[in-house]
Order: C-alpha cells, then structure tokens, then sequence
C-alpha cells in the first residue's frame, strides 16, 4: 500500500500531509489489529511501521522506484521469501510473486 494515493506530476511526496492522517488510521486502526505481515517499501512507508502492533510481523525493504532512479537492480534483500516463510509459517500457504523462477 502506499502511503499517499495521489501526487502533483513531477513532485514526489507532494500529498503526503494530505494523506498522513488516512495512513496513519489504516495502519493503527485496520490492519495492525490483524496480525497479518506487513512489509514497508521505502523510507517514507517505513515511518508508518510503529503503528503496526507488534503481532503483526513487519518488513522492510528499498522502494523499488530509487534502484530505478539508479539505474540499478532492485536488491529487496529477499524480502519476499521472508514473507512466504512467515505466511508459511502461520498457515501453511505462500504467496506467488511472479510467473517465472524470482530473481531474489
């Protein structure tokens, strides 16, 4: 999830404020209750993660626009296998991230 749903062209973070106090209500209010692992793309999402209970398994990892912005490959740190093995791990079940054998 982002953690701003809308933004002026060519001005990143432009709507922030507008949508912190939203943000901040889904993630305190509807999905910390939960229990369900949470994973946190890039700085600005990961400020939200103290917000999630501490039931719920939290992740994070780059954004995957900065490698981009780089030119570089997006290392999530094998993020991904990281919440297969905690989905796994509650409920015997993974997530299929891409068609084709994941890079990472």
């Amino acid at each position: 999830m982002n953690t701003a749903f809308t933004v002026e062209k060519d001005k990143p973070n432009s709507h922030m404020k507008l949508w912190h106090e939203f943000t901040q209500f889904l993630f305190k209010e509807v999905i910390g209750p939960t229990g369900v692992p949470v994973l946190f793309l890039g700085k600005e999402a990961g400020k939200f993660s103290g917000l999630i209970d501490k039931t719920n398994p939290v992740f994070l990892a780059s954004h995957p626009v900065s490698a981009s912005y780089s030119g570089k490959n997006w290392d999530t740190n094998g993020v991904f296998k990281k919440l297969n093995d905690c989905i796994w791990d509650s409920n015997k079940e993974t997530i299929s991230w891409l068609r084709i054998e994941s890079p990472f």
